[in-house]
């Protein structure tokens, strides 16, 4: 009876211990469940990753014109980007400054800084450096030289003849020529090509003979030395006016006769019939005595 009841023991034993295996074989403990959703969050860095910056604007060697400049980079597994600009200060000196620095909060991808470079010096020579710094700290660093340039254009009338001409300025170490198209009522009325100016004069006769009165438009450009238009175009307006031809009437109607034109032929005409009857007068009193 005793044993028995042992291997009926034994055989609930068992059974029980085989279903609580069961039971924590197929339960989640508490402990990876939290791992679970942690990893779900974690967003792997591989310290490794080489660092890259590529300053995509401005290019290298650009010419501008417009102090307001947007520098656009690209960069890749970098923590920080530091843009640091070097240019030559209103004391003559050389002067490099940290302009922007960036903490990226996704990776990859670019990043724009606004630039004036009125804020720094102003006209003259310029380099660009952005360096990126990675994760294990290994840094990338890329450079681009650029110049912002004094180009101008302007319409000045000759002080003696009057006639307009087209006035520039340009560094002459980075500029070739600048030429100028003249347009009227939107239409390019230029004979019969571009207006070339260049070194030394820098300047050339706005010719508008024979064209008619009214506002015209001169859109200026420039290329540098290797041939290559800046981008940029300078734009002024000129207004034509002709003289006015009187009304002579009658007789002169249509002669192109001014008033100062008409009042010194008529003082010229005055003295010289006065000359003439005063020398009649005398020329009779002279033939008088004779006779007497």
């Amino acid at each position: 009876m005793k044993r028995q009841r042992k291997r009926v023991f034994g055989l609930f034993g068992l059974v029980l211990v085989a279903v609580m295996t069961f039971f924590a074989a197929h339960l989640p403990s508490p402990g990876a469940s939290a791992l679970s959703d942690i990893t779900d969050t974690i967003i792997v860095r591989v310290v490794g990753d080489t660092p890259d910056v590529t300053i995509n604007a401005p290019v290298n060697g650009a010419i501008f014109l417009d102090p307001e400049q947007m520098i656009k980079i690209y960069r890749e597994n970098v923590h920080t980007v530091e843009f640091k600009l070097t240019y030559i200060n209103v004391d003559g000196e050389e002067q490099t400054d940290t302009i922007a620095k960036v903490f990226p909060d996704y990776d990859p991808g670019e990043n724009n800084v606004y630039l004036n470079l009125d804020d720094y010096g102003g006209y003259g020579n310029f380099t660009l450096t952005v360096i990126g710094t990675g994760y294990d700290g290994v840094k990338d660093t890329e450079i681009v030289e650029f110049s912002y340039e004094p180009l101008t254009a302007s319409i000045v009338e000759d002080e003696e003849t009057g006639l307009p001409y087209i006035v520039v300025d340009y560094d002459e170490n980075k500029v070739s020529k600048m030429v100028s198209y003249v347009y009227y009522n939107g239409q390019i009325v230029t004979p019969p090509s571009p207006i070339i100016i260049n070194a030394p004069d820098k300047k050339a006769l706005l010719d508008l003979e024979g064209k008619p009165e009214g506002i015209y438009t001169i859109k200026t450009i420039a290329y540098d030395l290797d041939g290559k238009k800046i981008d940029r175009v300078i734009i002024n307006t000129y207004e034509r006016k002709l003289t006015p031809v009187p009304d002579t009437g009658g007789l002169f109607k249509n002669l192109n006769i001014s008033r100062e034109d008409s009042l010194i032929t008529g003082a010229i005409a005055f003295f010289g019939f006065a000359i003439m009857a005063l020398w009649i007068v005398v020329k009779g009193k002279r033939d008088n005595r004779k006779r007497r």
